[in-house]
């Protein structure tokens, strides 16, 4: 079974219909559907989980017109990046207008309107939730730089039409006059993330843009753009489908989602230099299933998307709105010389004509001479579609490498009852975390960090490098960590969990594979004097068979006592003893928990200890039999399943 079948295209209704059937399903009041509505497509979009300490829930009475925020806090792993490559903080503020809550561009003004209120201290009878945001988004505002921003969001179930995008533009420049100049408003819904998908329809969308071309040969178009004609066509796209971010999901995936990583210098002379601005940059360039000149000299192109100057063109997009929308009907001598500087400034620009399947070679090869990483290419990783493939066929799994493709492929199967369903959906990267976090021992890194765990990451590249003769890294692994997986999410790890469970689901992850370790380190029939990362592997998968399944049980038994002792402030080897606790990171659980160096020697010694102690208990602890006798050590007992499947 293959996960490229399917030829038959699914539509948008088809994809919709699957995706909002776990959300109308089920007992559920119009306020929780709205909610959990939201929660799914904002953490789609942004590709984000709820666990994350950064995503807000205010939804309910006195949430001041938020019902989800979340903090898209600047990368600052400076591992592979350009040295002026930077990225400030968003934070992303949420309404949800699921179904018919939404009501067209009155529902955006009156919304936004409560919110901006909300945000300027003028709502009375907010949540204690509310107000401890309110009260975070003060201090942002306050030392927010050029390059934060707050972003009021609409979540929608179907796409806005161009009046409601009207009334967009409208609250976003109330929002830059009264809240702050990094204000902006955007809308999501379905369809986003559907156009995302490349086994979705082609939209036959058409765009022109204007400017200077020569036809160099069949199917390429050189020329040269001004700043204005470049804007006034992101302009465009943006109004016809209400989503710019569409127009890289061709391009690498880093840039989904409105991740903004803005050069310095691109910025710099955006403001200073405008009419020098083509002297300096090296161009873009948009791939089109066909383009048409027309008698003005502009262009017609027919589904653009730009694979290469994603930075350029978002620089431009933000710089410009920001000058160009800000509203005000004054003079200003110093603007309009700028203006007159953008309108001579201009943009080398290639228009290729290309089918789907040259799109890959020509984003990667534009790209190849840039500070573009290898981990920017998930979706054209050869990697991560092997291991589908071998997820499917081995498995019956569902590996998914592009965000909303669970949704799509179950949509096609309902389309096709005919077709054998997978038994499982897993998200790949998902599972990268959860082999980082158990087999690499990196849990607090799993925690709080992306870039590590793409491909080009350090703890991704240690994932894949193996010495011969150890098996290469495959979708056997990764099957092995949904096993893990799927323990720790019957255990109730995660955001709905109680107590400290919410917050150590990569902890978990970590002991359980610290103490299989110490299983297959100390079984003599084993033969492992040293423990490759593939006998862990082999070690899960053993473990979780169904018949064995009392020792795996007992083996996540021990690891989560052992760690509920180490989240207890009382007791002796607790993490709230730790040197690093209290003076590295002040008493804060999360941050500890998200530190690098969790599992680690110097930062968690205690942590360290306890895992040793708990070793050395499951090694002389014995299982009472049946008939009430002493039997073997649950040390013992788990190595049986080893030794004997």
């Amino acid at each position: 079974m293959t996960t490229t079948d399917t030829k038959d295209k699914i539509t948008y209704e088809q994809f919709r219909e699957e995706w909002l059937d776990e959300i109308q399903n089920g007992d559920l009041s119009t306020f929780d559907k709205g909610l959990r509505f939201a929660s799914k497509l904002v953490t789609q979009w942004l590709d984000v989980t709820t666990d994350d300490d950064d995503f807000v829930i205010c939804d309910g009475s006195g949430d001041g017109g938020i019902d989800i925020a979340y903090l898209q806090r600047a990368d600052n792993d400076s591992q592979g990046k350009d040295n002026d490559s930077i990225e400030g903080d968003t934070w992303y503020l949420v309404q949800s207008k699921y179904g018919t809550a939404f009501a067209g561009s009155d529902t955006i003004l009156q919304e936004g309107n409560k919110v901006i209120s909300t945000l300027l201290g003028q709502t009375h009878h907010i949540s204690g939730i509310t107000q401890q945001l309110l009260e975070k988004l003060s201090v942002f505002r306050q030392q927010a730089s050029a390059d934060d921003r707050i972003v009021l969001v609409f979540a929608t179930t179907n796409p806005i039409d161009q009046k409601d995008r009207q009334a967009l533009e409208r609250v976003k420049v109330i929002g830059r006059e009264q809240v702050m100049p990094g204000f902006d408003v955007e809308e999501v819904s379905l369809m986003t993330i559907w156009e995302a998908l490349d086994d979705v329809e082609p939209s036959k969308l058409t765009v022109p843009v204007s400017g200077q071309f020569v036809e160099q040969s069949s199917g390429l178009l050189v020329g040269t753009v001004s700043l204005i004609e470049l804007f006034d066509f992101l302009k465009s796209y943006q109004s016809k489908t209400g989503n710019l971010d569409q127009i890289y999901e061709k391009n690498v995936r880093q840039f989904l989602g409105n991740r903004r990583k803005i050069n310095k210098g691109i910025a710099n002379t955006l403001n200073t230099n405008p009419e020098k601005f083509g002297l300096y940059n090296n161009g873009i360039t948009i791939v089109v299933s066909n383009y048409k000149p027309l008698n003005d000299g502009a262009i017609t192109m027919y589904d653009p998307y730009i694979v290469n100057g994603c930075q350029t063109t978002r620089t431009i997009w933000q710089v410009l709105d920001g000058k160009l929308n800000a509203g005000g009907t004054g003079h200003d001598t110093a603007a309009e010389s700028w203006r007159e500087g953008v309108r001579r400034g201009g943009v080398v620009t290639k228009i290729v004509r290309s089918d789907e399947a040259e799109i890959g070679d020509i984003t990667r090869y534009t790209n190849s001479q840039n500070s573009v990483r290898e981990q920017d290419f998930i979706a054209l990783h050869g990697g991560f579609q092997q291991w589908r493939d071998d997820m499917a066929s081995e498995y019956n799994i569902f590996l998914e490498i592009q965000r909303g493709g669970i949704a799509s492929r179950k949509a096609w199967e309902k389309q096709h009852p005919e077709e054998q369903k997978y038994d499982a959906y897993v998200n790949a990267f998902d599972l990268v975390k959860v082999y980082g976090a158990g087999w690499l021992s990196e849990p607090g890194t799993a925690f709080v960090k992306n870039p590590p765990f793409l491909p080009g990451g350090a703890i991704y590249e240690r994932m894949v490098r193996r010495e011969s003769p150890e098996p290469a890294f495959g979708a056997r692994d990764l099957y092995a960590a949904y096993r893990i997986q799927c323990a720790a999410d019957g255990i109730g790890f995660g955001r709905s969990a109680q107590n400290t469970r919410r917050q150590s689901r990569f902890l978990f992850y970590y002991v359980v594979m610290q103490m299989l370790h110490n299983v297959v380190l100390l079984t003599p029939e084993l033969q492992q004097p040293a423990v490759p990362a593939s006998a862990l592997t082999e070690a899960v998968l053993k473990l979780s068979a169904p018949n064995n399944q009392s020792q795996f049980t007992m083996l996540c038994d021990a690891a989560i006592g052992l760690i509920d002792q180490y989240l207890t402030s009382s007791s002796i080897n607790s993490a709230h003893n730790e040197k690093s606790f209290n003076e590295v990171h002040g008493g804060d659980l999360n941050g500890f928990l998200k530190s690098s160096n969790l599992g680690k020697e110097n930062h968690s010694p205690l942590l360290i200890r306890w895992i040793a102690q708990n070793n050395q208990g499951f090694a002389s602890i014995r299982i009472l039999t049946v008939d009430g006798s002493l039997g073997p050590t649950q040390r013992e007992f788990v190595a049986q399943a080893l030794i004997t499947s």
